[in-house]
């Protein structure tokens, strides 16, 4: 995109927030009754397929008649829409103008002016509805009657000027230099919605053409020299990033004088001259940053204490109050008394750019002069466009009352810039930000790591809080040699399996992710970013290979500018050695590294965790069957029926290709598998037990339609419910502390399970990954719960969890005694002798 850091509003978004108030809704219905009576008058007789025959097949004098109805017509149906704002005017008059513009000869004079006013109607309409199509429409019609060297180009010399008639600007009687100037406007569009440069440069040369014209009013000229002004704007920023760098002066002195001159021009009352002087201080701030010229940025900011003193709020000696915040919590089940910040009557939606560009002023004074008061005044201006869009966004959720809305405060184009803007104001503060380690880089790890950057805003930052820094280590990770990091695989030194298995997340849990402006579902079941994952087997939730989850998060964190100055990740696994490291500066860890022997935190010993396994003489164990099918998507409809008719077979796939096929066995038929065991090992094993076991699997392989062939892999799994008996413990700072001194304010900081560490499920019911998402979730909103009652300086007292663990115990009891405990009490011992007969 070609915005700059100081990008405004389009002049289109500005001008309609200072439109007029529409006109008295009486006089407005007279006008309009009088304009219906005579669009049916002049329609009498005119319907399309009569006009056509007419054009088409009758004489040069009927071709003219019909084109004399059209225009007047296209007229009349303009004007209609000008009193209405019906949408069904403008797509008929847009029509009506094309049509008019078909019969119409090439050697008719009328043609050009025709033309000219078929792109009118097509930039009118775009401005409205923001439909490309729109744009490059009408710019195809500019350039037909404007460019003599465009593909477009009708008349292979520049027109006459013409004498338009009509009502409005048709009847203005402007000429050649007029058009050149709304094409020039077409043409900034779109530059600015795709960036090309040849758009900003032809829009330049048309402006300047336009200012030529003889007899302009000073309005008028005002307009086009601050159009002129705002394109060189664009050309300096524009130049500004070539390699090497251009920086222009003669623009930048041109931009600056123009924009003067336009404001100088309008009259006091004119409403344009609040947009006017916004773009002047954007392009003394311009000029202040190519040029250092420190008087343009004092200029700059006088503009903003002038114009805009209800932005920046100051006293009588120039200093910013603290603003009158509120914690904002979208959190879904928050438990905490979160607000949202109460909507405003009316909603500028100009607002926050103006703060932003007041903060950067501010901000960009501060690094040279360090007068503490600018920072503190441009960190107020942050904060408040930030509340601003909390509350805008709450005022459209309020009027959408369907409830189908799934958006965010955070979706705004601005949100990032706010965000990385406040940041930047706070870290230049000095302010320690609240240090968050994660041990562990899967599923539930990574979604922590995401929500709780991207949540710090808004329930942190935003309110007074600190910024927060969270530092994931993951031993499966390692340098991508761009300053990034990759996933490890297998051909990598050492060598790492990623895993194939397939999980079905629930839509109720994403859900809750999504509403809280942490954008999960537009991440992992990106289509362009997942073209694999995302499938919709059951009507409330999706499958997806773990991996992609794992691939996503990681590429979405890396390549987002705020996520990327929050989160840092480390290739190399948690140990004892690098966990003293952190110990001076951790404000919180949080053990996602699962339940096995090589997790860290369990381990550890002096967190003191242990294991209690649900019913150990029940656990079930099982086969997983990796299967990798090259071809197309296959439907799994029968997979879905088969699946849940019988409690032997479980197939976990994306799209019937990709996945596992997981087979409960007994205990003494597992035991007589080996290591590396493949099907075709086991059909010709000695051992019975083992050809069973071959049985077993083709079996299932033909009830799936799952070709042999596509086996790639047999994996023994042990399915053991587990849970840690405590899920919180406490970690010194000094890793020798003396048992008889008492532990100061800020010794120690808390340490929190995630995910399998914290509880272990059995797969089969298929809530593992949900259950690790939704305590995520709420380990993140507690986070944010508590945050504000603690004092800087004071470490966050562990017993402040509680409510997670309040969380991780429901959650541990539902599934282990409820759908898991129902599947692991289902004897297969009995099935298998059933069959085979007793071993």
């Amino acid at each position: 995109m070609p915005f700059s850091a100081h990008a405004l509003p389009s002049s289109a978004a500005l001008a309609s927030a200072l439109a007029p108030h529409a006109p008295d809704p009486e006089s407005q219905s007279v006008a309009l009754q009088s304009i219906d009576k005579e669009i049916l008058s002049a329609e009498k007789g005119q319907d399309p397929s009569t006009r056509a025959a007419r054009a088409s097949g009758g004489s040069n004098s009927d071709r003219r008649k019909v084109c004399k109805k059209l225009e007047q017509l296209v007229v009349l149906v303009r004007a209609r829409h000008e009193k209405s704002r019906d949408p069904r005017d403008l797509d008929k008059a847009v029509e009506l103008a094309a049509e008019l513009v078909h019969y119409t000869v090439l050697s008719d004079a009328e043609r050009p002016t025709r033309t000219h006013t078929l792109a009118s109607l097509l930039g009118t309409r775009f401005q409205l509805f923001q439909q490309a199509p729109d744009l490059d429409r009408s710019i195809h019609h500019y350039a037909s009657i404007l460019d003599p060297s465009s593909p477009a180009s009708f008349t292979g010399q520049h027109p006459q000027g013409h004498k338009r008639g009509g009502s409005g600007a048709e009847g203005a009687g402007a000429g050649r230099e007029t058009w050149m100037f709304e094409y020039s406007q077409r043409l900034a569009e779109r530059y600015e919605a795709r960036g090309a440069e040849s758009d900003l440069f032809r829009a330049e040369a048309l402006c300047r053409a336009a200012l030529e014209q003889k007899g302009l009013d000073g309005t008028a000229l005002a307009e086009r020299q601050s159009h002129l002004a705002y394109l060189l704007q664009y050309k300096i920023q524009t130049l500004a990033r070539r390699d090497p760098p251009e920086i222009s002066m003669p623009d930048m002195l041109l931009c600056i004088g123009l924009a003067k001159q336009a404001l100088a021009r309008l009259p006091p009352s004119d409403p344009r001259r609040t947009m006017y002087r916004l773009r002047l201080a954007t392009y003394l701030n311009t000029s202040f940053k190519y040029t250092g010229n420190s008087a343009h940025l004092d200029e700059a900011i006088s503009i903003f204490d002038d114009e805009f003193p209800e932005f920046l709020d100051t006293d009588v000696n120039g200093n910013a109050p603290t603003p009158p915040l509120s914690r904002s919590s979208t959190l879904t089940g928050s438990t905490g008394s979160g607000m949202t910040p109460p909507p405003a009557p009316k909603q500028d939606p100009s607002k926050p750019y103006h703060l932003r560009a007041a903060a950067q002023n501010l901000l960009a004074r501060y690094t040279t002069k360090k007068d503490p008061r600018d920072l503190e005044r441009a960190t107020t201006m942050y904060r408040r466009a930030l509340l601003f869009l909390l509350s805008l966004h709450a005022q459209n959720q309020n009027q959408n009352q369907s409830g189908e809305s799934e958006s965010h405060a955070s979706a705004h184009p601005l949100w990032e810039d706010l965000s990385l803007g406040l940041l930047d104001c706070l870290d230049r503060s000095g302010r320690k930000r609240l240090n968050v380690v994660i041990s562990g880089g899967g599923p539930v790890g990574q979604t922590l790591a995401m929500s709780i950057a991207l949540q710090s805003v808004e329930r942190s930052m935003v309110i007074g809080g600190p910024a927060v820094k969270v530092t994931l280590y993951e031993s499966r990770l390692m340098p991508d040699g761009k300053g990034g990091v990759r996933w490890r695989g297998a051909d990598d030194t050492p060598p790492n399996t990623r895993r194939q298995q397939v999980i079905t997340l629930q839509d109720a849990v994403i859900g809750n992710y999504d509403k809280a402006g942490i954008p999960w579902s537009r991440v992992v079941w990106n289509e362009t970013l997942n073209p694999d994952g995302g499938e919709r087997v059951w009507p409330t939730s999706r499958q997806v290979p773990i991996r992609q989850v794992e691939d996503t998060i990681t590429a979405y964190v890396q390549s987002t500018k705020f996520l990327r100055s929050t989160v840092e990740y480390k290739a190399g696994s948690m140990d004892a050695e690098t966990f003293d490291t952190i110990r001076p500066w951790c404000d919180l860890f949080i053990g996602a590294d699962g339940a096995g022997n090589k997790s860290f935190t369990i381990n550890h010993p002096e967190f003191r965790f242990s294991r209690t396994t649900y019913v150990e003489e029940q656990m079930d164990r099982a086969l997983g069957v990796f299967v990798d099918i090259k071809g197309p998507k296959r439907q799994q409809a029968k997979n879905v029926f088969l699946t849940i008719a019988q409690t032997i077979y479980l197939l976990n796939s994306n799209y019937g290709t990709l996945g596992y096929l997981n087979i409960r066995l007994p205990g003494h038929y597992m035991n007589s598998m080996g290591d590396n065991e493949t099907l075709e090992s086991l059909a010709n094993s000695d051992s019975i037990l083992k050809r069973r076991v071959a049985f077993v699997i083709k079996g299932g392989l033909a009830m799936f339609d799952l070709p042999e062939k596509d086996v790639h892999a047999i994996n023994r799994i042990e399915l053991p419910m587990s849970n840690s008996t405590r899920y919180l413990a406490t970690a010194n700072r000094n890793p020798n502390p003396n048992p008889r001194e008492a532990p100061g304010r800020n010794s120690t900081f808390p340490v929190v399970l995630a995910g399998d560490a914290a509880i272990k499920f059995n797969f089969w019911p298929g809530r593992g990954a949900n259950s690790g998402l939704i305590g995520a979730f709420g380990l993140t909103t507690t986070l944010y719960d508590i945050l504000p009652t603690i004092r800087p300086g004071q470490s966050i007292p562990v017993e402040r969890f509680m409510l997670q663990v309040g969380l991780l115990s429901t959650l541990q009891v539902r599934e282990h005694e409820g759908r898991g405990g129902y599947i692991q009490s289902i004897g297969i011992d009995q099935r298998y002798e059933d069959v085979f007969g007793p071993q």
